[in-house]
């Protein structure tokens, strides 16, 4: 029965983030806006996301600094923001490496890091991440739609920031979310 009801939460998420896509497409995904302490959501994050490090034997560092403060917007998206970046770094980086989640912010914006030192991501493959429904390498059999990344970017965006990514095969990946302190209007 846990089984059934694990796969149906799964599907629901799935769904879920497909219509979000699509109406992000559309621009039409309604976003909140209101006051989201970063610092809060960065370390509850972090606290989700060392359970699943350890589980793969992985170094788990969170560096959240007070300055990383709050901005205005959707904290639910932020999150899961947060959350696909992070299973991201986890899932691509082999047993016994490190997840870094760096917080930090300046008057004008935070900024949240994210870096691992996992497989990274060839040239070809980085040109198509942020592509709808693209999987990895590797990532053909998982249960993974393609979506995270996608969304991570159009939920970034929505709030007036940006989303870098940095990665060469074989020495990881390095993700810089930007956010401004306003958000998007």
């Amino acid at each position: 029965m846990k089984a059934i009801l694990d796969s149906v939460a799964t599907l629901r998420v799935q769904i879920d983030e497909v219509l979000d896509l699509a109406q992000g497409e559309a621009e039409d995904l309604p976003m909140e806006r209101e006051e989201v302490d970063l610092q809060l959501l960065c370390e509850e994050a972090a606290a989700d996301a060392r359970e699943r490090a350890a589980a793969r034997g992985h170094e788990f560092v969170a560096e959240i600094d007070w300055s990383v403060g709050s901005v205005t917007g959707d904290v639910r998206r932020l999150r899961q923001s947060l959350d696909h970046l992070l299973r991201n770094a986890i899932r691509y980086t082999p047993e016994g490496g490190r997840i870094l989640l760096k917080a930090e912010g300046t008057t004008a914006e935070a900024r949240i890091i994210i870096s691992d030192n996992g497989v990274g991501i060839s040239e070809d493959e980085k040109a198509r991440v942020f592509d709808r429904f693209h999987r990895g390498a590797g990532e053909q059999q998982s249960r993974a739609l393609g979506l995270g990344l996608p969304l991570t970017k159009q939920f970034v965006e929505g709030h007036g920031g940006t989303l870098q990514l940095e990665s060469e095969v074989g020495e990881g990946t390095f993700v810089t979310v930007t956010l401004p302190r306003g958000g998007a209007s």
